[in-house]
């Protein structure tokens, strides 16, 4: 493999005067940063907004990239003496909120709101954010910690910031299951079809959060809503609430799954019935959940979709019906529930294949 050489594209810039040097200052990405300066990136460069590397470091709170841009800046105007004791004091004040940073969010853990009002006397951004972009209300919403959550909504805590990974204090609340929270927020009117960044870093939270392991955590979460994650988790007292304040039962992810489809691929009936109930579209929701209920074996769903009036003789793109799948798993009551209601025996898949012929195989 060939070697990246040191100068490649150190001071290239993107539409906005952004080099790397800046990005990698901006998202505190140290060895990236450490690279660049020892190759020779010009750290005095200025972005479209008149803002360096160093600026953007110290915006960010990104303290060990701080530091070595410093070094940069000490070798360069060592003769600057008011210079370098301006940006001294400016690391101390920097490290000085990073500090009382900390002390909010240990204060809203502890749900001690005189702590919380005397930091923010002090100066604290009542949206000051961790490492992970979240801020006090973020944390405190997926604890469940609803008065302290009140308290920084009191506060003017901003109810749809998110955090690194594209979480809202909704979303979170979806996830772990807490209504109080989850209808509070509703309430001021959060938004309930905010979505997250794409990526499976965003799908990792709900995954640690479920004690189910679903065949789509591998796939794209772009799209993925504060109604998904509901009903993947199987929190049905919150997706009636979403549904209520307007949730979009048919939006999709990027990879064209909606709520019903989460819904189904856990086996969640109730939730199921909820958004069938409130026109969840049965015959055009990624792969077709009629056809996913059938191969997972899963009468009952089946049945609801049917009586929902759900397409018997769907097809997949190889041209497989619900009844293909029921006689190739051996699932009696299904095939005889899908001829009951009027499942075309004759019909045939892309290779010739009837119903009847999967049932011979079996």
């Amino acid at each position: 493999m060939e070697k990246v050489k040191p100068s490649h594209h150190k001071a290239i810039e993107d539409s906005e005067g952004l080099t790397a040097l800046m990005f990698a200052s901006q998202k505190g990405h140290f060895e990236i940063a450490e690279f660049l300066l020892t190759s020779g990136a010009d750290f005095q460069l200025e972005n479209c907004e008149g803002e360096t590397a160093l600026s953007l470091a110290f915006k960010n709170g990104h303290l060990n990239i701080i530091d070595i841009l410093k070094n940069q800046v000490d070798r360069n105007y060592s003769s600057n003496k008011e210079c370098i004791r301006h940006i001294a004091c400016a690391i101390q004040s920097l490290k000085e909120t990073d500090v009382n940073k900390r002390k909010l969010i240990h204060a809203a853990l502890n749900e001690d709101p005189n702590a919380i009002q005397s930091l923010l006397k002090l100066g604290v951004d009542v949206n000051a954010r961790n490492e992970s972009g979240q801020t006090p209300l973020i944390i405190t919403s997926q604890n469940g910690l609803l008065e302290t959550v009140k308290c920084l909504i009191q506060l003017k805590a901003n109810i749809d910031m998110k955090d690194n990974n594209g979480y809202n204090a909704l979303m979170v609340a979806c996830i772990k299951g807490h209504q109080d929270i989850v209808g509070l927020l509703l309430t001021l009117c959060a938004n309930v079809d905010e979505q997250t960044f794409d990526g499976c870093t965003a799908l990792m939270m709900a995954t640690q959060s479920s004690p189910r392991h679903t065949n789509i955590r591998h796939s794209t979460k772009e799209g993925y809503t504060a109604l998904m994650a509901a009903s993947e988790n199987g929190h049905a007292d919150i997706v009636k609430r979403l549904l209520v304040s307007g949730s979009d039962v048919n939006a999709k992810c990027n990879d064209g799954w909606s709520a019903l489809n989460v819904a189904v691929q856990n086996g969640h009936i109730r939730i199921v019935d909820l958004l069938l109930l409130n026109k969840a579209d049965k015959n055009n929701a990624g792969e077709t959940v009629i056809i996913k209920t059938t191969e997972l074996k899963q009468l009952k769903m089946v049945q609801l979709l049917l009586n929902s009036k759900a397409d018997v003789n769907v097809k997949t793109t190889n041209g497989w019906t619900p009844l293909m799948f029921a006689t190739k798993n051996g699932s009696k009551d299904i095939v005889q529930l899908l001829l009951d209601y009027k499942a075309n025996v004759n019909e045939r898949n892309i290779h010739g294949w009837t119903p009847l012929m999967k049932a011979s195989l079996t």
